[in-house]
């Protein structure tokens, strides 16, 4: 097998750069900010109830940062998909490298999950990695499962009461465009319908619902913001 070092450091910036790190200069002009926020809150269609789970698209769409997530989740998960590492093209070589090299592949996307959906807040919190896990499928599966599998789940989201329900009916989603494009459920297809799954199975093991983000921070309290 070779590594190729300069693709592979890149994709791993991308794919393993926790989420929060990317908050780094958000507090240049906070006075905006708030008056953004106090204009959006006082609309009574953007108020939450306490108990209120559900993905809305309209807050997931004005986040920069989602963006960003799927952006470097394409990127990152096609490198190592694509360039980071080659195996010798010869005639006849046993599988067994082929299937070492996608457990390596699949090692550095669950680790790269793992980092996007755990936080450390004084307690171990779980996050909803969305944007980034469509990306990550983009990389993995062909794109055209990605897309319809995205564009079907952001369609009944309106319906689905939680981010767990959300990654759930994207898992499905993914299964099926593959066969239905591919003829088959390929082990690629697998692979990503297993790392979206993956933040649901974490919070089933682990009794953590998971979340978007926590509330704004009041002057007694303090917590990150996804």
């Amino acid at each position: 097998m070779t590594v190729s070092i300069p693709y592979l450091f890149f994709a791993l910036v991308l794919l393993w750069l926790p989420r929060q790190w990317l908050r780094a200069g958000g507090h240049v002009k906070p006075s905006r900010r708030r008056f953004r926020s106090a204009i959006r809150d006082s609309n009574p269609r953007n108020q939450r109830q306490p108990d209120d789970r559900a993905i809305w698209l309209r807050e997931e769409l004005v986040k920069g940062r989602n963006y960003f997530d799927l952006l470097r989740g394409s990127i990152g998960s096609w490198s190592v998909m694509n360039f980071c590492f080659s195996l010798p093209p010869v005639a006849g070589a046993p599988s067994s490298g082929r299937w070492a090299l996608l457990g390596l592949q699949a090692g550095i996307f669950v680790v790269a999950v793992l980092i996007q959906m755990i936080r450390w807040s004084g307690r171990i919190s779980l996050f909803a990695p969305i944007f980034f896990l469509m990306g990550l499928t983009v990389g993995v599966c062909s794109w055209q499962v990605a897309l319809f599998a995205a564009v079907l789940v952001w369609a009944l989201n309106g319906a689905l009461p939680n981010p767990e329900a959300f990654l759930f009916v994207q898992t499905i989603a993914l299964a099926g465009f593959s066969a239905l494009f591919l003829g088959t459920i390929t082990v690629m297809t697998l692979l990503g319908a297993a790392l979206v799954f993956l933040p649901v199975v974490v919070s089933l093991l682990t009794k953590e619902q998971l979340m978007l983000k926590t509330r704004r921070p009041r002057p007694a309290e303090s917590g990150p913001l996804a």
